[in-house]
């Protein structure tokens, strides 16, 4: 029969894993980080309880083979390891479990995986133009190419060409058969001084994409001497805001431990008992 120590590593070990897949420490916040935040809160819970019920250190071993598939794992492990002992400790030293003091003993370890999920994010923080911004830019580099940015590039060309060929012979068949039979050159002159102006114009993508390629592009070449620092300060505000939620997540961890302890002990995973203890009590 499966102990109860045995289910709670094995969900610890699951919510590691998926931690790995939507880590919470990123340089953007997205759908996946909000997941891996709410993962985090579920992991610390289960740092508490693997605490409170004395579970060895062995059970945490396939959280730190996780770790050769993914670095950020080792620190999932330090999380549960230190967390662990912290939360043992706490909690023998109390007549009355209190969950909110327990939960601030088990997050100890969380600082090493916040670490080492900066260590392993740092190569891919990049500065990148929110899109609020790109899209305001893009609106004014419009009228530089002249054609609507949901336009494909071929489609501006001939959008440009045709308006070339009716302003330049304003309803003169004559004309317009003349340059039609010359529209192929006209197109590929186009799509050159289109190339030189914009590096990144293609005739498949849309206006608006070769606009914000060639911005981006731009600003990256501007900031390149600088992305070191900018990595490094992005490094140091994404653990200082992680280092502030270890706070909230932990009270988080603490509400939600409470309803694990009651639901595991209605299922008989862990058992409730209450222990007798001599207390001493000085007089004069």
């Amino acid at each position: 029969m499966i102990s109860g120590k045995e289910v709670i590593s094995v969900l610890m070990v699951a919510t590691a894993f998926l931690l790995t897949m939507f880590n919470p420490i990123t340089p953007s916040l997205s759908t996946g980080s909000l997941i891996g935040i709410a993962l985090l809160v579920l992991f610390g819970s289960l740092v508490m309880i693997s605490g409170m019920i004395g579970m060895e250190s062995y059970y945490l071993a396939p959280i730190a083979a996780l770790g050769f598939i993914d670095t950020r794992a080792f620190g999932l492990f330090l999380f549960a390891f230190i967390g662990k002992i912290a939360a043992f400790s706490e909690d023998n030293n109390m007549i009355k479990p209190r969950l909110r003091t327990i939960a601030k003993a088990a997050f100890s370890g969380y600082i090493a995986f916040v670490l080492i999920s900066i260590v392993v994010a740092f190569p891919l923080i990049e500065f990148k133009i929110p899109d609020s911004v790109s899209g305001m830019a893009v609106e004014l580099l419009v009228p530089a190419i002249g054609c609507s940015p949901s336009y494909t590039g071929q489609e501006c060309i001939d959008t440009l060409v045709s308006e070339t060929i009716d302003s330049q012979c304003n309803e003169n068949t004559m004309c317009i058969s003349l340059l039609n039979d010359q529209r192929a050159e006209m197109e590929e002159n186009l799509f050159t001084q289109l190339t030189n102006q914009f590096p990144g114009f293609d005739r498949d993508k849309t206006v608006r994409e070769v606009l914000q390629s060639t911005l981006n592009e731009q600003v990256g070449i501007m900031i390149e001497p600088y992305q070191h620092w900018f990595k490094i300060l992005m490094s140091f505000l994404i653990f200082s805001v992680f280092q502030f939620l270890s706070g909230p997540l932990s009270l988080l961890s603490s509400i939600l431990s409470k309803l694990l302890l009651k639901v595991m002990e209605k299922l008989e995973i862990i058992k409730k008992e209450y222990i007798k203890v001599e207390k001493i009590k000085f007089s004069a």
